[in-house]
């Protein structure tokens, strides 16, 4: 069913991680910002995941299982971002979780620059009693050559540029 216009699209790549997976998806819930839908993309799942996603009960949410695994997340990310419908796109990996304002402020950072994309700091929690801070930058700008890698989970990016990729 094709649900209407959503500002963001969202998009999981699941893999058997349906344990994990359910904190994602609740951080997600827990977003000040509400119009968004979820693509949760399973890469041939063959655990709970579908059972996971459903127990949401959240018409924003969706699940769709890939036939062949990829091994990787590109695959579904695709296969996410060729269902997408959101003004702008948000990849959140299935085992990290986002703080309540994160997409707001994203969003207003995007619209008030008027960049293509946007990225926010978050906190790996290594192990125990080691936290690092990814997407922190030395200097003004982003530049991925300079050794500054910021996971998926924390960009967002207008769909128009990833759909010229």
């Amino acid at each position: 069913m094709l649900r209407g216009y959503m500002k963001v699209s969202i998009i999981m790549a699941a893999y058997n991680r349906s344990n994990v997976m359910k904190y994602a998806i609740q951080s997600v819930l827990s977003s000040t910002f509400t119009d968004w839908e979820l693509l949760v993309i399973g890469d041939a799942c063959t655990d709970d995941t579908e059972d996971v996603v459903a127990s949401f009960n959240d018409p924003r949410i969706s699940f769709y299982n890939m036939p062949i695994n990829c091994g990787e997340q590109t695959g579904p990310n695709n296969e996410g971002l060729r269902r997408a419908r959101g003004e702008y796109i948000a990849y959140l990996n299935q085992d990290d979780m986002w703080m309540p304002e994160h997409l707001e402020t994203l969003i207003d950072a995007v619209e008030t620059s008027k960049a293509d994309g946007a990225f926010a700091a978050g906190a790996v929690f290594v192990k125990e009693h080691e936290i690092r801070l990814n997407g922190v930058i030395q200097g003004e700008y982003y530049s991925p050559w300079e050794g500054a890698a910021v996971v998926g989970s924390l960009w967002l990016i207008k769909r128009e540029v990833l759909a010229g990729i």
